[in-house]
Order: C-alpha cells, then structure tokens, then sequence
C-alpha cells in the first residue's frame, strides 16, 4: 500500500490516464517510477492486483511496462518460468489417461 501511496502522491498533478486501448500518448516509465517499482515479483503481481482494483491505470501501466522489461529477452521456457506458467509437457501429463486418474483408454 505504501508504494500506492508514493505512486500517487508523486503523480498528482500528471493528466488522468483512462482505461484506453490505445497505446500511443501513454508516458513512459520514469526514474522516480522504476525506483519505485524495482520490487521483488510477488509484490509486483499483488501491487498489479491492486491497481485493478482501485481502478490506478497509470500505475498498472507503468507496472506492466516494468514487467515486460524484465522479460524482454527471455525465451519461452524462461518466461513460463518467470510468469509461473507449467510447460506444456507439465499440462499433458496431467490430462493424460491413466491409472492414477481412475480413466481408461
């Protein structure tokens, strides 16, 4: 909650970014923003939770920004990895018949 709080007392005068499909005109991240948001990725994910339930776009922007750079540059399987994603062989095995989910072929 603290960090909600520093966000919007440090873009209180900024314009009202609304809920908007599109991108262009958005600002970008700011040295006082990626300071603010250099946490750890659970907090990131619940202070992401946060803005959309206080309805915070600016902030949920900026967030996802922040996240997107920290995955820019990985491949699939490190993505799955850092987003908490199981693989897709994970997925299967789960689904697949088999005597342990009481199914037959």
């Amino acid at each position: 909650m603290c960090i909600i709080i520093k966000w919007c007392k440090e873009h209180i005068d900024y314009p009202c970014i609304e809920n908007s499909d599109d991108p262009m005109g958005k600002p970008t991240l700011t040295e006082f923003d990626r300071k603010l948001l250099k946490v750890g990725n659970d907090l990131l994910h619940e202070l992401l939770c946060a803005c959309v339930f206080l309805e915070l776009y600016g902030l949920m922007d900026q967030g996802s920004r922040c996240v997107s750079s920290q995955m820019r540059g990985l491949d699939v399987k490190q993505m799955r990895r850092f987003l908490g994603i199981p693989s897709d062989s994970e997925s299967d095995d789960e689904n697949e018949p088999g005597p342990s989910n009481g199914r037959r072929r």
